[in-house]
Formats: structure tokens, C-alpha cells, sequence
């Protein structure tokens, strides 16, 4: 649906951006779940405990 959208394409880059993003947020990381009956992915996204404030000022 996203590609009829425009809003996405075959590339496979868009999950290493969204890992790289969480990783730079200090987040969990994401967990990917495979099922085969029907085909599809899950990718589940974590939102961290801590503010991006929190995570910026705990860096420094």
C-alpha cells in the first residue's frame, strides 16, 4: 500500500534508518517477527522511557 503511496520503495534501507534512529534516540531496538501463514512482517517499535532531553543529557 505505502508503494502505491509513493511512500515507500524496494530499496531495503528503510529498516536500517528506523534502527539507526531508535539506536541514536537511546531506544530499544526494534524486533522483527516473521510469519508465513499468511506472508507478512512484523517490525515492533518500542518507545523509550526517557525523554530525548533525558538521552541527550545523560550523553554529556
Amino acid at each position: 500500500m505505502f508503494m502505491c503511496l509513493g511512500r515507500a520503495e524496494k530499496a531495503g534501507s528503510g529498516v536500517d534508518k528506523i534502527v539507526s534512529g531508535w539506536q541514536s534516540l537511546g531506544w530499544p531496538l526494534p524486533t522483527v517477527a516473521e510469519e508465513t501463514r499468511p506472508d507478512y512482517v512484523v517490525l515492533t517499535l518500542q518507545l523509550g522511557m526517557k525523554t530525548r532531553q533525558e538521552n541527550l543529557a545523560s550523553r554529556i
